[in-house]
C-alpha cells in the first residue's frame, strides 16, 4: 500500500465521491491499478487515515498555467489534451480551473509533470 497524505480542505470532497483522485509529484513509487491506497490527513508526524480506495489508474500528467492554460494526460503513454478544464478540476475536488490553478500555482509553479491518480468509488465506513 502507498500512502497520500492530503490537506484537511480535502477530506469531504474526496469522503462526499466529489473528489475521484490527486495529482502528485514524482517519487520512487506511486500506487498502481488494482493496489490500495491510504488517504491520510494531518501533519507529516501525526496523521489521521480516512480512506482506503483502490487506485483506478495512474497516468502522467503534464500542466502549464499562463495566458492560455493547458493540462496533458498520458493513458497508455498517448497524450490526451483536456478539453473541459472546469470539469477537470471539479473532479480533483475544486470549484472550478481558476480555483485549481491559483493552488496548484501555489504550491508547484506555472508548469509541472506528475501523475494523476484515480480510485474506484469506495463506501465510507460507520
Amino acid at each position: 500500500m502507498v500512502a497520500y497524505l492530503f490537506k484537511p480542505r480535502f477530506e469531504t470532497p474526496i469522503l462526499t465521491g466529489t473528489k475521484h483522485g490527486t495529482i502528485r509529484s514524482e517519487r520512487k513509487r506511486h500506487a498502481r491499478p488494482g493496489e490500495v491506497m491510504q488517504l491520510e490527513t494531518g501533519s507529516r508526524y501525526r496523521r489521521r487515515r480516512f480512506a482506503e480506495p483502490v487506485c483506478r489508474a495512474a497516468w502522467r500528467v503534464v500542466i502549464v498555467l499562463g495566458l492560455k492554460p493547458w493540462v496533458h494526460l498520458y493513458p497508455d503513454g498517448v497524450s490526451m489534451a483536456v478539453l473541459d478544464l472546469d470539469g477537470f478540476a471539479r473532479n480533483d475536488g475544486f470549484a472550478d480551473f481558476d480555483d485549481f490553478a491559483r493552488f496548484f500555482q501555489a504550491m508547484h509553479g506555472r508548469e509541472f509533470q506528475g501523475v494523476q491518480l484515480t480510485w474506484l468509488p469506495f463506501e465510507v465506513g460507520p
